[in-house]
């Protein structure tokens, strides 16, 4: 009973996050999420390839509400398009295995 009182605000906010278009990614929460509960995840880094290949103007991170990605990344050229979907799908794999471990430790501690 204990660690339920443990839920705070930032493990709401995890459960919530999305991965798309950002002005200000939501990474700190993701890299909080990943030292508190001792969660290993590759999301940041593809976050940071993913960056790579979209150069200066679009930037890709954690958010509660995205702008729509389809629109953004049409502008590339073919071979940097068909990298960036497949980082993109990691990621959205990587989220949300990292969410579905976070709520397997959570309920280890309802039992204890």
């Amino acid at each position: 009973m204990q660690f339920k009182s443990f839920i705070d605000s930032d493990i709401e906010d995890f459960r919530k996050l999305n991965i798309g278009i950002v002005d200000n990614s939501k990474e700190e929460l993701v890299r909080k999420i990943q030292e508190k509960f001792g969660i290993k995840n590759e999301v940041v880094g593809l976050m940071d390839d993913i960056n790579i290949l979209l150069g200066k103007k679009t930037k890709v991170g954690f958010a509660f509400e995205t702008e729509n990605l389809e629109k953004k990344i049409k502008r590339l050229n073919k071979r940097k398009l068909e990298a960036v979907k497949i980082k993109l799908f990691e990621s959205n794999s990587f989220l949300s295995e990292m969410k579905r471990e976070l709520e397997k430790k959570l309920s280890e501690g309802d039992d204890k």
